[in-house]
């Protein structure tokens, strides 16, 4: 068990010290080039620039990390203080502490059993 791991741009992109999964959703390039196939080279690069600060001497990577922004109820979020937590074994580290926590490993659950649901419950009034 992994107590303290504090995730920044290095990491976010390699594998959970916590059960081993990749994180890496691969090369923003690469990515953007997939998603637009009519943009030519010099518009790729662009872009990549542009959204994802990207550069042939900077090859930003996507990361299949989640971030969680808590609220105590005053739905304030600063879009920074939050918990990163791995989609695999779901086990999340605060992004300024790195201190570990499943306390969001529930609600994850919940959620996912909750959009199984949904899906099924749509299907069936489909039928009707």
């Amino acid at each position: 068990m992994v107590e303290f791991y504090k995730i920044v741009e290095e990491n976010a992109s390699g594998c959970c010290p916590e059960c081993g999964y990749s994180w890496d959703k691969g090369d923003a390039m690469d990515v953007l080039k997939s998603n637009y196939p009519k943009l030519g080279e010099e518009e790729s690069l662009k872009q990549a620039k542009r959204l994802y600060n990207w550069t042939p001497e900077n090859p930003r990577r996507f990361s299949h990390l989640l971030f969680i922004e808590a609220s105590d109820g005053d739905y304030n979020f600063d879009g920074q203080s939050g918990y990163y937590q791995c989609p695999n074994c779901q086990i999340s580290w605060h992004s300024f502490t790195g201190q570990r926590t499943d306390m969001y490993k529930t609600m994850l659950d919940k959620h996912l059993a909750m959009d199984e649901f949904m899906k099924e419950l749509m299907e069936k009034n489909k039928n009707k």
